[in-house]
């Protein structure tokens, strides 16, 4: 990243959805005999590498098949613990995640939910390499139920590199309109500022939500006034071949239209039984 203003935005989708038409959720598969072996919790590296790593990671339901809630808590931790990201973006974080997941992981990262303690959205900065102020929500429009939301924080790194992030979870009824509002706060909050935008959008990359994001093209009469760019495209991945997930994204934007560097995406494959949602990844310089 350059050592100006840097936005991030990330958008994470649960797997199952297309375009932007309805998914059924998944139903959280029970093991009352809770046979998963004890995780071992790894430390995670104590020094940042050159790039930002970011990662999204939708954490509410269970995949079929997985463990009960119980045991998918510490598997959560450990997933996030091994790829050791800078910067983490959870979506549906319920209360009862939230306490263990962040007693699993406030020795590496500061949490910051936007003002709100019943904001499921939180975004994770590591200690001693990213500082976060100025945090807040907006509340977005839903057809969903409960209350969806965009988390977003200024962020400065110890080396001066200034951006802001975006956290969100769109509706799957209706992401259009979430979209909308996501890039009119970016807008009008933070103007040619440089910032990752992630999230669970759920939309897939051919669908018109991210057609108005990525392309800026026409969605529900509106042109998007922020350009966003795909990080998983940037790092000379497939758009169109998403393995494990098509909805879950990380988005970036330099502020004035450019794009930003990415030296690296991936998707965490070994994170399927912790969650309907396979979290996936990005490094920026």
């Amino acid at each position: 990243m350059r050592a100006r203003h840097v936005a991030i935005v990330i958008a994470l989708c649960t797997v199952g959805c297309d375009g932007d038409s309805p998914a059924a959720p998944t139903p959280v598969v029970s093991d009352p005999g809770n046979t998963t072996p004890p995780v071992v919790t790894s430390p995670g590296p104590s020094v940042a590498r050159p790039g930002f790593k970011v990662l999204t990671y939708n954490v509410q339901l269970s995949n079929f098949g997985a463990p009960n809630p119980e045991s998918r808590k510490p598997m959560i931790v450990e997933i996030i613990r091994s790829e050791a990201p800078d910067i983490v973006g959870l979506q549906e974080l319920g209360s009862t995640h939230r306490v263990d997941i962040e007693a699993g992981l406030d020795d590496l990262y500061d949490f910051y939910d936007g003002g709100s303690v019943r904001n499921g959205e939180l975004i994770l900065l590591r200690k001693n390499v990213l500082a976060g102020s100025g945090q807040g929500m907006v509340t977005l429009a839903t057809e969903c139920g409960g209350s969806l939301g965009v988390t977003f924080l200024e962020v400065r790194s110890l080396r001066g590199v200034n951006f802001v992030v975006f956290n969100t979870h769109l509706c799957f009824n209706n992401p259009a309109q979430h979209a909308i509002q996501i890039v009119d706060t970016l807008a009008s909050r933070y103007p040619g500022v440089p910032a990752i935008v992630l999230g669970d959008l759920n939309s897939r990359v051919d669908g018109n939500t991210m057609n108005f994001l990525l392309e800026q093209g026409e969605l529900l009469g509106r042109l998007s006034p922020v350009r966003l760019y795909d990080t998983w495209a940037l790092s000379g991945r497939s758009r169109t071949i998403r393995v494990g997930t098509g909805i879950d994204w990380i988005l970036t934007t330099d502020g004035t239209g450019q794009v930003l560097a990415v030296t690296d995406a991936s998707v965490v494959a070994n994170a399927m039984q912790a969650s309907d949602h396979i979290p996936i990844t990005a490094t920026l310089n």
